[in-house]
């Protein structure tokens, strides 16, 4: 619905979904059937997100339900503005206005407001991204993280750690 009103406000751009699940038929058809199947990329699963994310503009997250997405670290990381459902733990990664831009789940109006905001974001909160990014989502800190959060749990439950 979104990609449908960007085009009918006059987005010449091309809409890119990487990936493939239960959904990408119903997507597939979806886009024909609303008119916009010319400017709608499926890229199935990747391995070269690098290449994917070097192409991109803004990363769209429209998650209903949502834990840690790691597609949006990645974005962050490599400098790709970052639009995303405020829902489960990604308000807890993004900072909206100040490392990317938060809308809610149903309000599809704000999603395409926001996505025009987003390709205008300025080097600021781009830095600020990718420093959030790379400060608290490297491998070792993650790993570290994991690593203390099973000890303690362990810990509290009378196990010796």
């Amino acid at each position: 619905m979104a990609a449908q009103l960007m085009v009918e406000a006059g987005f010449d751009g091309r809409f890119v979904i990487v990936g493939s699940g239960q959904l990408e038929i119903e997507l597939q058809k979806l886009s024909r059937d609303i008119g916009i199947g010319d400017r709608v990329i499926f890229t199935g699963w990747r391995r070269d997100l690098d290449r994917i994310y070097a192409d991109l503009d803004v990363l769209v997250n429209t998650s209903i339900n949502e834990g840690t997405p790691y597609a949006i670290i990645e974005a962050m990381a490599a400098r790709v503005p970052v639009v995303a459902t405020s829902v489960g733990g990604v308000p807890d990664i993004i900072n909206s206005e100040m490392t990317g831009y938060l809308v809610s789940p149903d309000d599809v109006n704000s999603l395409v407001d926001t996505i025009h905001c987003a390709l205008e974001t300025p080097d600021a909160i781009l830095d600020a991204a990718q420093s959030y990014a790379l400060e608290n989502h490297d491998l070792e800190r993650m790993i570290n993280r994991t690593v203390t959060f099973y000890s303690k749990l362990l810990k509290e439950r009378g196990y010796v750690v």
